[in-house]
């Protein structure tokens, strides 16, 4: 299998579960209450090593005990983490609540945690790296990085996930191989059509694979050779908890495409994945279930 580097944020997440969404000034009984380890990055690298791939995630994790606790969940999940710096200051946390109604949730997110510096990925070798992922946040020194990982190798492949729409963010569209978009930056710039969204910035790269996850309306993805496909969601899905639908989903288009096989194909696993990740909490034995799906409709 490959190896796989996975830059972005890893969190402290703090989910409630509650029988739906309270309103204003309302008192509620929650119905549980978990702590899980969160960040786009770092849950896409977990599932990456369910899936049999060698990952390592770097980003970074604060000194602190909550820190302590996310650096050892990472390493039980078969995560390599020992290039994160550890800053000064407070594990960033996220406050979730989860209905068990809708099986969505609201997020209230706290952060005093510099984020990751460009210098930081000179400290990995990175000789016989496949694929690196990057979450698109610091846009500036994101693109330093992609350009020291050229320079290091042409045969690695990047990809980028954009989920929030951040100043400049376009000017790393060109240095990846793979972009991951979400429907909230689709609508962000204007879009109420997946279709129209990736047909129109696919017209302005059309080097590079894109794809587009919209909800209850499944997954859309194009490239050049390919053109525009679409991928419904599973019929009769069970919704349960849905954190994590995203980055589970990129985990499973970067697992089909490494291993060499075709986008649609790809495209139709990811989605199943994703699927399966929202019809249960956290991601456990995630890598597992996809096994023996495949195995049931081989």
């Amino acid at each position: 299998m490959a190896r796989i580097l996975c830059i972005g944020t890893v969190t402290l997440d703090i989910v409630n579960q509650v029988p739906c969404y309270p309103g204003d000034d309302e008192e509620m009984r929650i119905l549980s209450q978990q702590q899980r380890r969160g960040g786009n990055a770092a849950n896409t690298a977990t599932v990456l090593a369910q899936l049999g791939h060698q990952t390592e995630f770097l980003g970074n994790i604060a000194a602190d005990s909550a820190g302590n606790w996310i650096s050892q969940q990472l390493t039980r999940e078969q995560v390599g983490n020992q290039y994160c710096p550890r800053m000064d200051g407070t594990t960033p946390t996220s406050y979730i609540t989860l209905s068990q109604q809708t099986g969505t949730r609201s997020i209230l997110h706290f952060r005093d945690l510099p984020e990751l510096h460009s210098q930081a990925l000179t400290t990995l070798p990175l000789g016989n790296i496949d694929w690196v992922h990057f979450e698109a946040r610091n846009i500036d020194h994101i693109e330093t990085m992609m350009d020291y990982l050229q320079q290091q190798s042409r045969t690695t492949r990047i990809s980028l996930e954009v989920e929030k729409p951040r100043p400049h963010v376009e000017q790393l569209f060109n240095k990846v191989s793979y972009l991951f978009f979400s429907r909230h930056y689709a609508e962000s710039q204007g879009y109420t059509s997946p279709e129209l969204f990736l047909q129109d910035l696919h017209s302005r790269w059309p080097r590079t694979m894109m794809s587009c996850t919209w909800g209850e309306n499944g997954a859309y993805g194009i490239t050049q050779e390919q053109g525009l496909t679409h991928h419904p969601a599973l019929d009769d899905q069970t919704v349960i908890d849905t954190i994590g639908a995203g980055d589970t989903f990129n985990a499973g288009m970067i697992h089909q495409i490494v291993s060499g096989n075709h986008f649609t194909q790809a495209l139709d696993f990811a989605n199943a994945l994703a699927g399966m990740k929202i019809a249960q909490p956290g991601f456990s034995g995630l890598g597992e279930k996809m096994q023996h799906h495949l195995d049931k409709t081989a």
